[in-house]
């Protein structure tokens, strides 16, 4: 017979998380560059366009980067063309970021 586990420990978690994102919703406040979930965006111009949805991208403060398409973008088939403004979420450790707006 197995022992039952608690849920004790994932309630803890919650709680932790919760706590965590309450923390950075005030933070994002403060600061223009994060949304809510406490990412990086950075607003550009797209520059190339590459296969597989990639793009080069040419953000506002003159630091070039790649960038690929977002899940919603990619379902409804918005269309990037070369010299479009976006924004892109940027990933911190691979600095690759995913474009989320068009606009």
């Amino acid at each position: 017979m197995q022992k039952r586990q608690s849920n004790q420990g994932a309630r803890r978690n919650k709680n932790r998380q919760n706590s965590f994102n309450r923390a950075v919703s005030t933070v994002s406040a403060a600061t223009g560059g994060l949304n809510e979930k406490g990412e990086l965006i950075k607003r550009g111009r797209v520059v190339g366009a590459l296969p597989n949805a990639l793009f080069n991208i040419k953000y506002d403060d003159g630091v070039e980067g790649l960038a690929g398409l977002g899940g919603k973008l990619k379902v409804f088939k918005i269309r990037i063309l070369v010299g479009d403004m976006i924004e892109a979420v940027i990933d911190p450790y691979s600095k690759k970021g995913r474009i989320v707006k068009r606009g």
